[in-house]
């Protein structure tokens, strides 16, 4: 019997100020997650860009020990990028919440949130253009 993995659709767009990120899949699998990531981290370096929004449309979790691995290999691959995390999905914000802790306590500087506005207010906030014109 064959087994198909999942699959997973990753879209870009690169906005003024920052990479966006689409994932969207019904399932993960800890490959799958760092295959995206990888994606994801490629793109941002041919862009040279500095801070990302990443909207993860993917309604189930890793397993935590899967999580929290796939965290700082993320880390690792950004090296000191700013991102924004967008999770649609309540059930499972808590558990993303604690990788997202994790990371950051191993110098991450990303934050989850659960709407785009809010998320994307963050990820531009400090930058040139948020700065008001000197009278």
């Amino acid at each position: 019997m064959t087994e198909l993995l999942p699959t997973y659709e990753l879209t870009f767009e690169k906005r003024p100020g920052y990479l966006y990120a689409l994932v969207r899949s019904d399932k993960t699998t800890l490959e799958m997650a760092k295959e995206y990531l990888r994606r994801t981290a490629e793109m941002c370096d041919s862009v040279s860009c500095g801070h990302l929004l990443l909207e993860r449309d993917v309604p189930t979790m890793l397993s935590a020990v899967d999580l929290y691995f796939t965290t700082l290999y993320f880390l690792d691959l950004m090296n000191g990028k700013k991102i924004a995390f967008v999770n649609p999905h309540d059930a499972i914000h808590d558990h993303l919440e604690y990788a997202f802790l994790s990371g950051t306590r191993a110098g991450g500087h990303y934050r989850l949130f659960h709407t785009f506005p809010e998320a994307e207010k963050w990820l531009l906030k400090g930058q040139i253009r948020d700065v008001p014109p000197i009278n």
